[in-house]
């Protein structure tokens, strides 16, 4: 697996992460942090701090409209993450 994937696990292996990550699934396309920070059941500043980690890490899309900014899922990050565990996986389910 390329260093490039293992952070991307690492990324996901956080609770905190995960449970932005679960949100945003269940949630419209883009959301505020503060709605993720309420969702998640997290501070802002936690859920603002994890957000901008994700989005470094391509996990996440921000968008800025105004003075807000939103945050989604970047859908295709996470479509690499399940080919890449595809193809460890292979037939040997």
């Amino acid at each position: 697996m390329g260093e490039g994937h293992g952070r991307l696990f690492d990324m996901l292996k956080h609770r905190v992460r995960y449970d932005i990550l679960s949100y945003l699934s269940e949630s419209g396309p883009l959301v505020t942090v503060g709605s993720v920070a309420v969702g998640a059941g997290i501070s802002l500043q936690l859920a603002s701090y994890h957000l901008r980690l994700m989005n470094l890490f391509g996990l996440v899309v921000r968008v800025q409209r105004g003075k807000y900014v939103f945050y989604g899922l970047n859908l295709e990050a996470l479509r690499q993450a399940r080919h890449v565990l595809d193809s460890l996986i292979g037939d040997k389910t």
